[in-house]
């Protein structure tokens, strides 16, 4: 049976982003049908999805979908259904496991909902034996005019039973991968979920409260197949169980695996165990990602963040007497005045934080802050869930409200330290590479700075 896996191009609208990550998600499917002949089309790149079609003619179409790219995909859907009419199409990931409702379409055959590792090779199998699919439980399958569920699929509570992603369907993208300043880059998943409860996150209800860890041997020997030099350790939540980040810590050690780790870490596990960073410092951690999430107490409390800004400035301080970089993460409320803004940026000057990163607080489907106010939301295309538009009415007008919000991001980034980056991140040496950083780098702001002007747009 011939399966194509589609990653979707990235939604016109969006304006933040410094990365481009493999699609992991889909080389983890495709690795459980090793007995099908499986593609994987990244249209984040290579953008032919008629040419793959009509070359491939797959029997069966699969697409994941964040938030902000199910308009396109729903396109993608008609195309994909009018080229080939006789082929199957399943639609998963995030958004489709939080809102399966919103891929009831009549180009749409199936919704996966959850974990795919185990609905997808079932489903396949029973379309390749002739079989009827919605026999598998964990889809919304349509019939006729409707759609019905077939049942929740049975939870997947251990990672290690399946196999390593299959990243030579990728081979061709490989190059294009990257994390910010490294590139190319590969990403490892070693965990899965997280036991942390945030209102604005839905991961844990994606995952239904598991944190799921991967056998540090496993994870091992997947790095000691994996090409690039940079890996980002795509886990929700990487450091929160330190004895698995100190088994994963002592496997990789003695493999004498060489490479360049970025992963997430809460503040709370860096500062209860600082001895992690150091020792992860040693086999190549060069960057943690933080999600500070506020500069005020009160603030974390509402987002249920459990920590303090005071732990937060801790494990600021470990990371930076380990050498390990900071990229932390701020959440811009609606609700800012001026003096948040301001207050916001001297916070991050005082703690000499060099690379923080900005989202507007979202109400993303599947938390319990959409819930809370989706119906205050003003803004209500899912387009605009980028986390770089304020869903929410703003206590600032909008124009002056993106003005600050962009003002952040100038006033952290300096095109001085913009230019060198981009040199110093340029492995063909382009003499021109600094001022194009630039070039781009203001762009962004440009478009943070016009975001109401688009929204005024699609309101229009």
């Amino acid at each position: 049976m011939k399966v194509l896996l589609i990653k979707p191009p990235i939604n016109k609208i969006s304006i933040l982003g410094d990365s481009l990550i493999e699609p992991l998600e889909l080389e983890i499917l495709a690795a459980t049908i090793p007995e099908h002949s499986c593609r994987i089309l990244d249209m984040r790149i290579d953008p032919d999805l008629n040419g793959s079609l009509e070359e491939f003619k797959p029997d069966l179409v699969g697409l994941t979908a964040y938030t902000t790219e199910v308009p396109g995909v729903r396109s993608l859907l008609r195309e994909i259904k009018r080229l080939l009419p006789e082929s199957f199409i399943v639609v998963g990931g995030c958004h489709a496991t939080a809102r399966p409702e919103d891929f009831h379409l009549p180009d749409v055959d199936a919704v996966a909902v959850g974990g795919g590792e185990r609905i997808f090779p079932e489903m396949v199998g029973r379309l390749s034996r002739g079989e009827d699919p919605l026999e598998v439980r964990g889809l919304w399958g349509r019939k006729g005019d409707h759609f019905i569920f077939t049942g929740e699929a049975d939870p997947i509570k251990d990672l290690n039973g399946f196999p390593e992603p299959n990243r030579h369907l990728t081979q061709g993208y490989r190059h294009r991968y990257y994390f910010g300043s490294n590139r190319p880059a590969a990403a490892v998943m070693t965990s899965r979920g997280c036991p942390f409860r945030c209102s604005f996150c839905s991961i844990w209800r994606i995952m239904q409260g598991r944190y799921l860890l991967r056998d540090p041997m496993k994870v091992a020997q997947e790095l000691s197949g994996v090409r690039e030099s940079h890996v980002f350790i795509a886990d929700d939540n990487t450091l929160s169980h330190a004895r698995h980040a100190e088994a994963l810590f002592s496997v990789i050690r003695d493999s004498g695996i060489k490479k360049n780790y970025k992963m997430y870490g809460r503040a709370d596990a860096i500062v209860a165990r600082p001895d992690l960073i150091e020792k992860w410092r040693g086999i190549g951690l060069t960057t943690v990602i933080m999600g500070l999430e506020s500069f005020q107490d009160q603030r974390l409390a509402l987002f249920n963040k459990k920590s303090t800004v005071e732990l937060q400035n801790q494990a600021i301080r470990i990371l930076k007497e380990n050498d390990v970089r900071v990229r932390a993460y701020f959440i811009v409320d609606p609700d800012f005045t001026k003096d948040d803004f301001d207050d916001l940026h001297e916070y991050i000057e005082r703690e000499g934080i060099n690379d923080p990163m900005f989202s507007i607080l979202t109400p993303l489907p599947g938390t319990d802050f959409y819930e809370e106010v989706k119906k205050k939301l003003v803004l209500k295309r899912y387009e605009f869930f980028d986390l770089a538009h304020s869903l929410l009415p703003t206590r600032l007008p909008r124009k002056e409200f993106y003005r600050k919000f962009s003002d952040l991001y100038r006033k952290s980034y300096p095109l001085k330290r913009i230019f060198t980056m981009g040199k110093a991140s340029d492995k063909q040496r382009n003499p021109f590479s600094g001022a194009l950083s630039c070039f781009r780098f203001l762009s962004v702001t440009h478009k943070i700075r016009t975001a109401y002007k688009v929204e005024e747009k699609y309101h229009a």
